[in-house]
């Protein structure tokens, strides 16, 4: 009884963290078109640069990033009630490819702030 209280406890909290991430996902990609928006409505006045294109990748790029972090808690947790070697192979894999996301859109970012 404890064990089956302890991976319906799991599994939901997996649920409640991958909702965490989308949600961080969409709200970063509300708050990109805005200043998307924003950015090309400011081509009117003159004041459209570069550095305004790098400031969104930038909030784009580090929202991205923070919603692949919970995914990727989600995921080992997943790992650790999981029973199938199937299953732990392929969120081993979701886990890398996410992992590897995350560093080379990190590296972009870290190269988008040091370029301004």
């Amino acid at each position: 009884m404890e064990h089956n209280l302890l991976e319906t406890i799991f599994e939901t909290s997996t649920v409640i963290i991958d909702f965490i991430g989308i949600a961080i996902l969409l709200w970063g990609f509300l708050l990109s078109l805005l200043s998307i928006i924003k950015w090309e409505l400011s081509k009117f006045s003159g004041k459209k640069s570069l550095e305004g294109a790098q400031h969104i990748r930038c909030l784009l790029g580090t929202y991205i990033l923070i919603g692949l972090e919970f995914m990727i808690i989600s995921d080992i947790i997943q790992t650790v009630i999981s029973h199938s070697k199937d299953d732990l192979i392929f969120l081993a894999a979701i886990v890398f490819l996410r992992t590897i996301i995350g560093y080379f859109l990190g590296k972009e970012l870290e190269q988008i702030k040091n370029d301004k």
